[in-house]
């Protein structure tokens, strides 16, 4: 996990100004930049390792961060590192201790669908995808699929064919990370790098 963790932190790093520089005028004024990336090992988990941005008070919407960064390296992009060791890069918007999994939702969540909500949609879709690694307590999906649903405004329905969002809930050891992405089967191909890396292959 070390090589990943540190192939990772890298292309972060290095895609600090190009990710800046792809942005219009509008979104820099609702962003600090981040910089680089900081490797933090979770307790009790051997197979996953969590990359924070810095400096702390960047703003960095993660989820356009990481879409972005599986594009440039599915076209190939020649300032990207080819990761070898790096299975996926999930985005992280939210953390908390995985019994405060309620308290994130409900924290997380209504902020950033009545932000979509402000951008002239009545109703929407969503998705949930759960997955643990080493956690220290089991949750249910159904479980989780309620704590998100419960801490959602009205007007957004279950859509597991086309969604137009996706919350990813995971939980490691004791943490639990949660982000919401659009377009995470097509623009984010789920993260997987070597989906990304398949496409410059076959171009």
């Amino acid at each position: 996990m070390k090589k990943a963790a540190e192939e990772a932190a890298k292309l972060i790093t290095e895609a600090s100004s190009r990710y800046w520089d792809s942005l219009t005028s509008d979104d820099r004024k609702k962003m600090t930049p981040y910089e680089g990336a900081d490797i933090v090992d979770i307790p009790d988990v051997d197979n996953c390792v969590y990359v924070s941005l810095t400096p702390k008070n960047a703003t960095t919407n993660v989820s356009d961060l990481a879409c972005w960064i599986i594009e440039q390296l599915a076209g190939g992009a020649k300032w990207a590192p080819r990761p070898t060791h790096v299975s996926r890069m999930i985005p992280v918007e939210g953390i908390a201790n995985e019994l405060e999994l309620m308290s994130l939702a409900a924290n997380l969540l209504p902020a950033h669908f009545e932000s979509v909500a402000r951008e002239g949609l009545r109703s929407s879709t969503y998705e949930v995808t759960y997955e643990e690694h080493s956690p220290s307590l089991h949750i249910y999906p159904s479980v989780v699929n309620g704590i998100v649903g419960d801490a959602l405004p009205e007007g957004y329905a279950i859509d597991l064919k086309a969604p137009a969002h996706t919350i990813i809930v995971v939980v490691a050891g004791e943490a639990c990370f949660m982000s919401v992405c659009d377009k995470y089967r097509d623009r984010a191909m789920h993260f997987v790098v070597h989906k990304a890396l398949a496409k410059t292959a076959a171009a």
